[in-house]
């Protein structure tokens, strides 16, 4: 993936919107682009409880939060009007974003296209106005590890429908949370949608009729479970068992194993992620 450009955002206005080109064409713009920090994969804690004897036990691994550093220098057009002080000032709102926005990041190539994404909050924005050169650092601290690339709706999952196994290429290189949403032809006392290892499933219980339409979302901090009769929707967390975890798609194809053939899938999305650059 080729980046060109960093575009931040913390308002519905065009004087909200700044936009950092990286390269050689980074000398003609008004903000010149010094270094970037973060925009790598983060740090992954891993945490490992200590064994009477010796050794250890792995216990699970956390991804660390992303922290983007932009380190700015200042090109002022004169003839323009522009002033280094009135680039610097320009740029403060980012820190108290209205109508309760977040700072959008977005990574984009030369033809404007948006790549890659995330959003953060800016806690500080030092600045050392009074030297030869001044800079002025923008720190991000973001709400989420990953980038996230564009949605990724399925085109036909009719096709996919009552299959015991079905693939879905996730392009990303990060877990990632998927929807589905699948639409019952016979009765069903329950359903479960099982990672290729058997290792991880969602399995919901419950009696199903013909026509009945059950939602699994596993998206982090969006989980959700539904179900769709006759014009009405019920939230269906009570039915999922407790041997259930909400199981994250891997980069690349990912195989979906289903515990009966008697349902039409009617929807599959996901979002890539990507651990960085």
């Amino acid at each position: 993936m080729t980046f060109t450009k960093l575009r931040l955002k913390w308002g519905p206005k065009a004087k909200d919107t700044v936009t950092f080109r990286f390269g050689i064409m980074n000398n003609v713009e008004p903000y010149l682009v010094k270094n970037i920090t973060g925009l790598e994969p983060v740090t992954q804690t891993v945490s490992m409880s200590e064994k009477a004897e010796e050794g250890s036990a792995y216990q699970g691994r956390r991804p660390d939060d992303r922290q983007i550093i932009v380190t700015l220098g200042f090109q002022p057009d004169y003839a323009l009007g522009q002033t280094i002080e009135g680039l610097r000032r320009a740029l403060y709102p980012m820190m108290v974003p209205k109508l309760a926005y977040s700072v959008a990041v977005t990574l984009l190539n030369e033809d404007e296209t948006e790549q890659w994404r995330t959003w953060g909050y800016v806690p500080k924005m030092p600045t050392n106005p009074f030297t030869k050169e001044p800079e002025m650092q923008i720190t991000i601290d973001c709400s989420g590890p990953y980038w996230l690339g564009a949605d990724y709706v399925h085109p036909s999952p009719a096709s996919l429908s009552g299959k015991s196994s079905f693939e879905i290429l996730n392009t990303g290189d990060a877990p990632t949370g998927w929807e589905a949403a699948v639409v019952f032809t016979q009765a069903r006392s329950n359903f479960q949608f099982t990672r290729e290892d058997n290792n991880a499933w969602v399995l919901v219980t419950y009696p199903f009729s013909i026509g009945d339409q059950l939602t699994i979302n596993t998206v982090m901090n969006n989980r959700a479970l539904t179900l769709l009769r006759g014009g009405v929707t019920t939230n269906m967390l009570q039915y999922l068992s407790p041997n259930s975890n909400w199981w994250q798609m891997d980069g690349d194809t990912n195989v979906i194993q289903a515990n009966t053939t008697a349902y039409t899938l009617k929807s599959w999305k996901h979002t890539p992620r990507f651990l960085g650059i």
